[in-house]
């Protein structure tokens, strides 16, 4: 969640460099609202400060809801605006691939 209530976004900030420090897939939820816009935008540009441009993201919108919109990006193509509060947003790892020609992603458990 991208919510600074709790905690400070400096310290969301630091978790999200930590986890692409891991190389892990990472999912937010709630990441972007008219309260905080600037945080998951300022997220995206960490992401792009230590990520490679072809990393996926995948923006899943109001799922299982007649509005439900899924899209699978690269990090260069990804812009906050594509995010609000009803979106989980799945960032692949380096390992993340996209089935061809579709919006399915998914990480290999192996390394190879």
């Amino acid at each position: 969640n991208m919510s600074d209530n709790l905690k400070p976004f400096d310290l969301l900030e630091k978790r999200v460099r930590l986890a692409i420090e891991a190389d892990f897939a990472i999912a937010f939820y709630n990441p972007r609202s008219k309260s905080r816009p600037r945080q998951f935008e300022r997220i995206l540009d960490v992401f792009r400060e230590l990520c490679e441009p072809a990393r996926l993201i995948t923006f899943a919108r109001a799922i299982s809801t007649s509005d439900e919109k899924l899209r699978t990006v690269t990090m260069a193509e990804a812009t906050a605006d594509m995010a609000d509060m009803r979106t989980v947003v799945i960032v692949g790892s380096s390992q993340t691939k996209r089935i061809a020609d579709t919006e399915i992603v998914y990480t290999p458990r192996s390394a190879s």
